[in-house]
């Protein structure tokens, strides 16, 4: 009868479980929408729950990341009344836009 190790344990569950973990924080190191400097972090945790006579135990196995966060995505919003109901705009209402579809628009020094 072979003991159980961590390379044995669920014929080798923690070791899979944890290529999974290791692999999503190389993908989340490598995401250019985190920051790269964030501590990553990888945490197996064993349960053992021996029986009443402590002859037998169940094992729960669990291997978790902390990955850095995806950095948020930021905007200005400009706040406008709309018939005295107030809205947000991305674009500023009181910046106006300048019309190239006339054809209108002559060379700058020519």
């Amino acid at each position: 009868m072979e003991k159980v190790t961590l390379q044995t344990l669920k014929s080798g569950a923690v070791i899979d479980l944890f290529n999974v973990e290791f692999e999503k924080m190389l993908t989340n190191i490598n995401d250019e929408n985190t920051s790269p400097t964030t501590s990553r972090s990888i945490t197996i945790k064993i349960e053992v729950k021996p029986g009443k006579t402590r002859r037998d135990a169940e094992c729960r196995i669990s291997v978790s990341s902390r990955l850095a966060p995806i950095k948020p995505a930021e905007s200005t919003l400009y706040l406008d009344s709309d018939d005295g109901i107030l809205a947000a705009y991305e674009d500023n209402p009181e910046q106006h836009t300048l019309d190239f579809t006339s054809g209108n628009i002559s060379a700058i020094g020519g």
